[in-house]
């Protein structure tokens, strides 16, 4: 380890590259909630935490699990998956009078028309006000409402293929992904 006048010993979470304080303290000095947006291989996690001198508190939550109960039946890690769980917490952010937050997707910057951004388009879809307003970086509508799967799935349906072989199985149709959407959505907007 190094010694002397010049060396500063990092805080350990920004040498287990879990917090960038620079990004951290941008977001605390805006006074609002942040609503913090995180994607996994196969789901994906929405909070919504305030700051708190001692700890940040988790004060609401929304995972893609959620959408089953909804009647989502398809994979939770796409497009379509990730923009219905925005908005379901967008909707829940609604309820509880949160209006404006600013989003903080975390260390790793996302990459536009992902996941993450189709969340965020869920969110303000929802009537929530975010930091972010261009549209650039959203996915196009088509993708959000599953045409773009449903297409692929009409493509290669006559092929002999393992692809959606789970979804053969349990007799569901990935050609009708988009009424699902339809239907999870407006089944979103009732129970708000």
């Amino acid at each position: 380890m190094s010694t002397g006048k010049k060396y500063t010993v990092k805080f350990r979470r920004k040498l287990e590259k879990k917090t960038n304080y620079r990004k951290r303290v941008k977001y605390l000095s805006a006074n609002k909630p942040r609503v913090v947006i995180r994607t996994h291989l196969n789901n994906l996690l929405l909070q919504l935490i305030k700051f708190d001198r001692k700890q940040d508190k988790i004060i609401l939550s929304t995972h893609s699990t959620e959408l089953k109960k909804l009647g989502w039946p398809y994979h939770r890690g796409n497009l379509p998956s990730a923009y219905l769980t925005g908005y379901l917490f967008g909707k829940k952010l609604s309820k509880n009078n949160i209006g404006e937050v600013v989003i903080d997707f975390g260390i790793y910057s996302p990459i536009k028309k992902s996941r993450s951004y189709a969340a965020l388009k869920g969110l303000i879809d929802a009537g929530v006000k975010t930091n972010h307003s261009n549209e650039e970086i959203f996915p196009e509508e088509s993708k959000l409402h599953g045409s773009h799967i449903s297409q692929y799935f009409k493509k290669i349906e006559s092929s002999d293929t393992n692809q959606f072989s789970s979804y053969k199985k349990k007799s569901l149709d990935m050609s009708k992904i988009e009424i699902v959407i339809k239907e999870v959505k407006n089944q979103i907007g009732k129970e708000s």
